[in-house]
């Protein structure tokens, strides 16, 4: 029996697109008018701040659909850091309702481009050399869901709202395993996961959240070795014991 158009990954793709904007709207229906009004500084961003950040790297992800669909070869975004500055600074003033307007947009627009391609077209890590052995659905995980997912969580604690910082981190998790199963996308849910309680000083939750994380996505293991977001957990044996012996 073959799979449903639901099974696809491009309709899982799309169900992601819509569970990150449900995310959004959630997020934002928790803030204060003075909240989404606030105006922030480069040290220190505000929420809308969050929103122009986020918005822009949904945009990176569209212009590569649009890359991959045309043949031709997106902007190189290895900067991103200076990007990151770049659009804090090109966007500080753009107003709140300006910001919500162009994610509502970005959601759709993705959607839309996402129809015109097929399963291997999004997954086959060959396909585009300028993914650098990525599949292009990666681009879209990544930006649509785990990483605003990573911005609301720390804003929630930011708020001292710690029982919604930890829903949203879990959440992510459950998420990324119901529709992608035991994938690299869920192994980056788990590893943000795990860093969320090593910050939040619950370190037996993250080095079991670690240790299901890497063995799924083995390319984590470097990075979580100098993973600022880990410090706290260095010095003990279980977290050590991740680690094969050199």
């Amino acid at each position: 029996m073959g799979s449903s158009a639901n099974d696809t990954m491009r309709a899982k793709l799309m169900a992601l697109i819509q569970r990150g904007a449900a995310d959004q709207r959630d997020f934002i229906a928790t803030l204060s008018e003075a909240e989404r009004m606030a105006t922030g500084t480069a040290s220190a961003w505000a929420v809308k701040d969050h929103l122009a950040h986020l918005n822009f790297w949904r945009r990176q992800s569209v212009i590569r659909l649009a890359a991959a669909k045309d043949g031709t070869e997106p902007p190189n975004e290895d900067d991103f850091e200076a990007l990151n500055a770049r659009t804090f600074a090109e966007q500080q003033q753009t107003p709140w309702a300006d910001q919500v307007a162009e994610s509502e947009r970005l959601f759709t627009e993705a959607t839309d481009l996402l129809a015109g391609f097929t399963d291997d077209e999004l997954t086959d890590p060959q396909r585009y050399p300028w993914r650098n052995g990525q599949p292009l659905a990666t681009s879209l995980t990544g930006n649509y869901f785990e990483h605003p997912a990573e911005h609301y969580t720390q804003l929630y604690r930011e708020r001292g709202d710690t029982a919604r910082a930890e829903a949203q981190q879990q959440a992510a998790v459950a998420t990324i395993g119901e529709l992608f199963g035991q994938s690299t996308a869920y192994a980056n849910a788990l590893y943000n996961l795990g860093c969320y309680y090593a910050r939040n000083a619950e370190p037996e939750r993250a080095i079991s959240a670690l240790h299901q994380a890497l063995p799924l996505n083995p390319s984590l293991i470097e990075w979580s070795k100098q993973d600022t977001d880990l410090d706290s957990l260095r010095t003990l044996p279980a977290f050590q014991a991740l680690y094969p012996a050199e």
